[in-house]
């Protein structure tokens, strides 16, 4: 965490880095069916995207998790295999530049979305 950023200047500094980490919101209350966990998606996450970094996030992070696998940006873990983090990320060191390329992808859809809101908004 390097503080606060004008966001040109977050991205520049993040892409430095392999992957983004969205790790904050394992659910350590063990609330059975913890809405805000499971369907919570930060900025952060598109951050991530826009630095082209894949993206690790926790396992009961549900709308992220879908996000990653639509795309293939990223991958999900257990809150106990955290310990086992940099065998997981040599495991996956052969797919990592096809997790970035996945990335274009992901962007191209996004500002499709984009582009549409666009054009209903010209529309009304």
């Amino acid at each position: 965490y390097c503080g606060y950023l004008p966001r040109a200047e977050l991205l520049k500094d993040i892409s430095k880095y392999d992957y983004g980490l969205y790790l904050t919101s394992w659910n350590r209350a063990n609330i059975k069916n913890n809405y805000s966990v499971i369907t919570a998606i930060g900025y952060r996450i598109f951050d991530y995207i826009s630095a082209h970094l894949p993206i690790i996030c926790s396992n009961d992070s549900s709308a992220v998790i879908n996000l990653i696998d639509k795309y293939n940006i990223g991958f999900h873990i257990h809150y106990n295999k955290i310990y086992s983090l940099k065998k997981i990320l040599a495991n996956n060191k052969k797919i990592y530049l096809k997790r970035i390329k996945n990335i274009d992808r992901a962007i191209s859809d996004f500002l499709g979305y984009r582009n549409f809101i666009d054009f209903i908004n010209d529309k009304t």
